[in-house]
């Protein structure tokens, strides 16, 4: 299936959505549907002004094919140090907590003790879905008593056999699913995760961010870098409904 890849090639731009309109007269309520996917057609005319204000070659240019990415899932797993015994689900807690004095034998901010998976959509014989990609997580040196700072970042996957294809399949979900499909996503998958530990999470805790350099362009290092309220992530209706205030209102 085609999808209009407005949102990338302004993204790629620095374009915003005043700069379109200005440059082409397409109002900009078109301009913002057609940015976030929300546009249920769009004229031959502003096909053209579109092609012609961003210089492409052709208007095979303003579409990609969204391929197998339509139904797309995201969701925070437990590690492989989870899966083969090494941690339990109560060393949970100390890792929420920064306990480092439990974890001393190990380097504890570039320990991937959880992943950020994305699955395809398509169910399995066993009820699960399959896996394409995932980015391994750790606990960043920025995390402190009041904010536990999530990352995945290039440097920190050296044991890895191939943190480049990684990159390459993540710029590429990203180019396919926007940027603000990826936020609700990511978001979800966060929130779903923080509710299903809500007991492991320190009280003091008021903000949880995420942040990756995987994706990397020369706009941005962290092409992906979010940060949320706790008491957002633990409300999945709420997280949502602020998701679509600042999308699409």
């Amino acid at each position: 299936m085609l999808k209009l890849n407005l949102h990338q090639l302004m993204d790629e731009r620095n374009l915003s959505i005043q700069d379109v309109f200005e440059s082409t007269g397409i109002s900009r309520n078109t301009i913002s549907q057609l940015y976030n996917g929300k546009s249920k057609g769009i004229q031959l005319s502003t096909l053209s002004k579109l092609v012609n204000f961003l210089q492409l070659d052709s208007v095979d240019e303003l579409f990609i094919d969204s391929g197998d990415y339509e139904n797309i899932g995201a969701e925070i797993v437990l590690g492989n140090d989870f899966a083969n015994g090494y941690y339990s689900e109560e060393d949970i807690s100390d890792i929420f907590s920064l306990n480092l004095d439990v974890f001393d034998d190990i380097d504890f901010h570039n320990t991937h003790f959880f992943d950020l998976a994305f699955t395809d959509g398509e169910e399995k014989k066993d009820g699960t879905q399959t896996l394409f990609l995932y980015l391994p997580l750790s606990l960043g040196e920025q995390s402190d008593s009041k904010i536990l700072q999530f990352e995945s970042l290039f440097d920190s996957f050296e044991d890895y056999p191939d943190p480049y294809r990684m990159n390459n399949e993540f710029a590429d979900l990203l180019n396919h699913v926007g940027s603000n499909n990826l936020d609700f996503l990511v978001s979800n998958a966060f929130s779903n995760f923080i509710i299903k530990y809500k007991k492991c999470l320190p009280k003091t805790v008021e903000y949880i961010g995420f942040r990756t350099d995987f994706g990397y362009n020369k706009i941005d290092q962290f092409p992906v870098s979010y940060l949320w309220r706790s008491d957002e992530l633990l409300d999945n209706k709420k997280i949502n409904s602020l998701l679509d205030i600042k999308y699409y209102h």
